[in-house]
């Protein structure tokens, strides 16, 4: 559990200061005055009083017409000491010190803190004086501690905790609320240029005491009921980034993220209503609570920006799960999916682009909202995007995510196209009822499209892979199966030749012999031909060959037991699994190659596991690396196999001796050939835990760490 921290109000530990002060010289009463910005001006507020009655110096504040400390004039305190000797029924002099600090983070001179009063006359007395100073340093040095005790607080919610940015907000505003001794707060956000309203309190309203408010710092305003009453409020802002969306043409996803440029906007804040009652004799926020509100929100911008994303990245993992195993979702799905980004993106309509030949044709899918079209939207990207992309890449469409902003009335559209080399593709137009949006928002929406594309293409690779094997394997069969006769058709004659030297020199003569030969070796020819992809078996692979593109390691690991189930359910296998950690936005390598490394690991894992035990596989997303481990359960493997495991040829023993499938000891060398072109710094690595109970029925775990961008070198591994 992480540490709770106790805040203590300000307002408590000046009124020990004061107290302390008055006991310190012996006066009968004590009352302080603090130097605070109110409005365009600064006052001087009676803020604590000891050994008088409170009430008659409720809310008295004095104007403070100098521009510092040192141009007031003695004549001014003594005005302000004979009022307040009057409101304390006092009929001798006030004497007063002028309180200031010399601060070690001011940027120059000393900071005006303001003015204690008292009866008599202590000037010239040297206690007074250090009791005066010390009542300064007690007040000043207070008001750091509790902004810095507030800042570790939020500091420390944020860092240690998985809510959502909501709940982080509000966690926040409770610690704050505590500091600055409030009653209440309220979340409020924008509505229109500068309206405000309460999320939740329908029947209040904000009023600010300054007009053309820039929301750029704190600032005091009245929260007004249903009944017109008025309550003291401080108003304090959450600062965002935000990206303004002007027109764009079309480019590609990675040089669009590149380009966004974003600047802080005010949507949402925080109103704190009312003081809880206290020793503080103002009713309005002090500057100092103004002050604070402003460090402690600040100090987090840059959290809550990195929480937003993170919020908007595991939306997007939620909405690949409600699009199930279909492709595309249905409107009705999409629309959700959208306004859990943000809510200004309503809507949503599709493009179907068709080519045929050098022939560029859309059509509008009416199983979406066509409303989000002008009447020439569709002429228009053809004219001015299709037909020019397709002309510039000599007719072929390269491979990704093309992303464009254009205006119209009242509105913003986004525009992802997945583009491929596919005769149908799709451009998914978004409707943003606004002309901005937050960062985190955006990038969220790029990163789920981007996602999605990622999924139509695995998608259309399986059908384009399952149509390649039917034909190679019927290119195959015919070509092993001429062989076969070929080779049936010359085995008895070759059989007896080999007893009779002149059928053996009659068949070398044979045409039909020479033929039947000739024949074999061309059709096994083509078919070597047709296996080519496998020849990183006995060859080096070179990183500069690899096919780098994005992927989802935890995608492939289940295809991969889908693909192995009939060799699961042979050996009835459970199977457990376990996904730790978020994924990044961005992970890269060479698909192809990354599904033989995984699919050698778990044919490896099913393949020695003892029958009817379980298989468990894990990914573990670290801050720069993904971690996978998968464990079986059998002999265990000695550390002076770990060399041997590598190399060619080598296999491990079988538990129950019940397979019977034939291995060639290629996998483990050809998965860690694969790794290391990779990355130099993986490897395939494993370790064996040892059941005392059970020697014979112990724990193997493969496992390998991998960066998300592959080139680079791991920073640790485990």
């Amino acid at each position: 559990m992480s540490e709770t921290t106790t805040i203590v109000p300000l307002s408590e530990s000046r009124y020990a200061a004061i107290e302390r002060f008055r006991t310190n010289i012996g006066a009968e009463f004590a009352v302080l005055l603090l130097a605070d910005e109110f409005g365009r001006k600064t006052d001087l507020s009676v803020s604590y009083a000891v050994g008088v009655e409170e009430s008659c110096l409720q809310g008295v504040r004095h104007e403070f017409p100098y521009d510092n400390a040192v141009d007031a004039p003695c004549s001014y305190f003594d005005q302000i000491g004979a009022d307040l000797a009057q409101r304390c029924g006092v009929t001798s002099k006030l004497g007063w010190r002028m309180l200031s600090y010399n601060s070690p983070v001011a940027s120059h001179g000393e900071t005006f803190v303001g003015a204690v009063f008292y009866p008599g006359s202590y000037d010239d007395d040297a206690g007074t004086h250090l009791a005066a100073d010390l009542l300064c340093r007690d007040v000043e040095i207070n008001r750091l501690i509790g902004a810095q005790e507030a800042i570790r607080s939020a500091q420390r919610i944020v860092q240690t905790t998985q809510m959502q940015e909501a709940q982080i907000i509000a966690a926040i505003a409770e610690v704050v609320k505590d500091s600055i001794n409030c009653e209440n707060f309220f979340i409020c956000e924008r509505d229109g240029v500068n309206g405000w309203k309460l999320i939740g309190h329908p029947d209040r309203r904000v009023e600010f005491f300054q007009p053309n408010v820039a929301f750029e710092v704190s600032e005091r305003v009245r929260t007004i009921d249903s009944y017109g009453q008025g309550t003291e409020g401080l108003f304090v802002p959450i600062h965002r980034p935000f990206v303004k969306l002007e027109a764009r043409p079309f480019e590609r996803a990675t040089e669009f993220v590149d380009t966004i440029k974003s600047k802080q906007y005010t949507q949402k804040a925080i109103i704190f209503s009312g003081r809880r009652p206290s020793r503080y004799l103002q009713e309005a926020f002090s500057h100092s609570d103004r002050r604070l509100c402003n460090r402690v929100f600040y100090s987090i911008q840059s959290s809550l920006a990195s929480s937003e994303y993170q919020e908007k990245t595991n939306w997007t993992m939620k909405a690949m799960l409600k699009i199930g195993d279909g492709v595309f979702p249905s409107f009705s799905v999409l629309k959700e999916i959208l306004a859990g980004f943000d809510r200004s993106f309503s809507s949503v309509g599709v493009l179907r682009v068709l080519r045929d030949g050098e022939d560029v044709n859309s059509t509008i899918d009416a199983d979406y909202d066509a409303s989000v079209y002008d009447r020439d939207y569709e002429s228009r990207i053809l004219k001015d995007y299709l037909n020019v992309f397709y002309q510039a890449n000599d007719g072929e469409a390269p491979d990704g995510v093309f992303i464009g902003l254009d205006k119209a009335p009242g509105f913003m559209r986004l525009e992802f196209h997945f583009s491929s080399h596919l005769n149908e593709t799709r451009i998914f137009v978004v409707k943003c009822d606004d002309d901005g949006v937050p960062e985190g928002a955006l990038r969220g929406l790029i990163h789920f499209f981007t996602e999605l594309h990622v999924r139509h293409k695995r998608s259309a690779f399986l059908i384009e892979r399952a149509d390649y094997i039917t034909q190679v394997r019927h290119v195959l069969v015919h070509h092993l199966s001429a062989t076969l006769n070929a080779l049936s058709s010359i085995q008895s004659t070759w059989r007896m030749s080999a007893k009779d030297d002149k059928l053996w020199s009659e068949m070398r003569k044979d045409q039909d012999f020479t033929r039947f030969l000739d024949s074999s070796v061309a059709n096994l020819t083509r078919a070597s031909k047709l296996l080519e992809l496998g020849r990183f078996i006995v060859d080096k692979i070179s990183p500069k060959s690899l096919n780098r593109k994005g992927l989802n390691i935890v995608a492939i690991i289940e295809d991969t037991f889908k693909v192995l189930i009939w060799n699961r359910e042979q050996r009835k296998l459970t199977v457990r699994a376990k996904v730790k950690g978020h994924p990044p936005s961005i992970m890269n390598g060479d698909e192809e190659l990354l599904r033989i490394a995984i699919i050698n690991l778990v044919d490896n894992a099913i393949k020695y596991s003892a029958v009817g035990r379980e298989v468990f596989w894990e990914v573990e997303f670290r801050p720069s690396t993904y971690l996978f481990r998968i464990t079986s359960h059998g002999d265990p493997i000695q550390t002076g196999d770990k060399a041997s495991l590598i190399n060619t040829r080598f296999r491990a023993k079988q538990l129950d001796h019940l397979n019977q499938r034939h291995g060639t000891g290629w996998g483990l060398p050809v998965t860690n050939k694969i790794l290391q072109a990779h990355s130099p710094q993986c490897r395939l690595e494993f370790e064996t835990i040892v059941d005392p109970m059970e020697p014979n029925n112990s724990r193997n775990v493969f496992y390998f760490e991998m960066p998300y961008r592959t080139g680079t070198v791991i920073q640790s591994v485990e």
